[in-house]
């Protein structure tokens, strides 16, 4: 047995992570891509004030919001908010992870914590399943940073990339968003025009 195998053994290999994958990619990258969409809905003076790190945030929690759309009732997948982040539990195999990706492949991390580093050490943590593969399923940004390039799941051991593969629409073809995204109306009062607002006067 090579290194590299006593290194990976017990975990997923990238064939055995598409099969596990393979029911459940497009909804994980539809996760996603409703994200973006509602993302690209607001106003674009409001996008530009944003910081990358906090629209990863608000992409994150929207992508989240769609998980738990989406696999609601799924029997072989379990969403956990245990720990205070976000997780996917699918098939008793894997935990996913909804994370932006680097160009790399490997998870963006703005912050190394402890228990972040025992992570995606793949080393025991308590309270998780531990034992499963612990896999990301993100986005990567296109080259100007201002969409996504593509949808991807990465496996990684420490800062070291073991393997990756795409869940996006260029590997199982056209995704729709999870749910119809539709423009969120204005709340506040309705402004009419002067002229309209005259016709109102004289039909009264």
């Amino acid at each position: 047995m090579s290194l590299f195998d006593q290194w990976t053994e017990g975990f997923l290999s990238k064939k055995e992570a598409e099969e596990v994958f393979a029911p459940y990619a497009q909804r994980l990258a539809s996760c996603w891509w409703g994200a973006w969409t509602r993302w690209k809905l607001q106003d674009t003076d409001f996008q530009v004030r944003m910081t990358p790190a906090t629209r990863a945030g608000i992409l994150q929690n929207l992508a989240a919001s769609f998980a738990r759309e989406v696999f609601a009732g799924e029997e072989k997948v379990r969403i956990d908010e245990t720990l205070g982040f976000f997780k996917i539990y699918i098939d008793d195999k894997a935990i996913v992870r909804l994370k932006r990706l680097g160009s790399n492949h490997l998870a963006a991390r703005n912050r190394k914590s402890k228990r972040q580093r025992r992570y995606y050490q793949q080393l025991p943590i308590k309270g998780l399943v531990n034992g499963l593969t612990r896999i990301t399923v993100g986005y990567i940004l296109n080259v100007t940073k201002t969409d996504t390039e593509e949808i991807a799941a990465s496996f990684q051991i420490g800062d070291d990339l073991v393997y990756w593969f795409p869940i996006d629409a260029k590997a199982y073809g056209k995704i729709s968003t999870p749910i119809p995204i539709e423009p969120i109306e204005p709340t506040g009062p309705t402004v009419r025009p002067a002229n309209e607002k005259k016709k109102a006067a004289n039909d009264e």
